[in-house]
């Protein structure tokens, strides 16, 4: 009835405080993709809500997961990081954490990681970027808007460490998220990544090769083991945790590069 807004909706332009019409076409969009198995062609909604004010105002009120479910939970994950460094050589210069949001947990990294010179946080919010650089004074800190693939894409280098926390590699659709990984092995090596990611209850992320739709945003439950490794990461150090209703993986894993300098030494 609605193939103008529809196609606005699918492309990620959506209105700040939608109408009751359109949440309902917002809602029969998701329902018909979910229900014929292409819910990846919805992703630019996604992109566009927390591209929006929405995410900024969701970032203010939600800086306590920092103290009680980072620090409570998942903190096990930076001397995890920190071993992986040192164990595979070290020379790692760089740390960039794609879907920065308030900018805390990237100034924890740079407080507990001592050998990296840069630490990068990446948000697709050119007004939340703002906000942490005119919070966060250290010189070692920097803010960067843009899409995680194609920021990757133009600035990635070698010898760098990959971060994302509480649910962000969700929102790429499987395929993306393979092309994503097959590049940053390829292009990338030496290099960690680190995540903390959702998984759906009942996924058996080990013998399940494809993602499920996962949550009440319809995002997705991958199978990070396989996938990781199927591109050509191995995995260091994995931890699944449970705080309350949320299943979550923590994983680093790493990628060598044949003719690396330890920089370090």
């Amino acid at each position: 009835m609605f193939p103008g807004t529809a196609s606005k909706f699918k492309a990620g332009e959506l209105p700040f405080t939608p109408t009751r019409s359109q949440r309902l076409l917002l809602a029969g969009l998701v329902d018909t993709h979910l229900r014929v198995g292409r819910l990846d062609e919805l992703t630019a909604l996604h992109d566009g809500v927390w591209a929006g004010d929405l995410a900024i105002d969701f970032h203010s009120r939600a800086e306590a997961r920092f103290q009680d479910v980072f620090l409570a939970h998942h903190s096990d994950i930076v001397p995890a990081l920190r071993d992986a460094m040192t164990n595979t050589g070290g020379g790692y210069e760089t740390v960039c954490e794609i879907g920065c949001g308030s900018g805390l947990l990237l100034q924890h990294l740079s407080r507990e990681l001592s050998d990296p010179d840069r630490f990068i946080g990446l948000d697709s919010r050119g007004r939340q970027v703002d906000i942490n650089r005119a919070r966060f004074r250290d010189s070692r800190l920097a803010f960067e808007t843009g899409e995680g693939m194609t920021w990757m894409l133009r600035n990635g280098r070698r010898g760098s460490v990959f971060y994302t926390y509480g649910g962000v590699l969700q929102y790429f659709p499987q395929r993306r998220l393979q092309a994503l990984l097959s590049w940053m092995v390829g292009a990338l090596p030496p290099v960690l990544l680190g995540i903390v990611e959702p998984l759906a209850d009942g996924h058996d992320v080990d013998g399940d090769a494809h993602s499920l739709p996962y949550g009440a945003e319809n995002t997705f439950s991958h199978p990070y083991p396989l996938l990781i490794t199927q591109a050509g990461l191995r995995i260091l150090w994995r931890r699944e945790c449970r705080v309350g209703a949320q299943r979550r993986l923590m994983l680093v894993a790493h990628a060598p590069g044949r003719d690396w300098v330890n920089t370090s030494n």
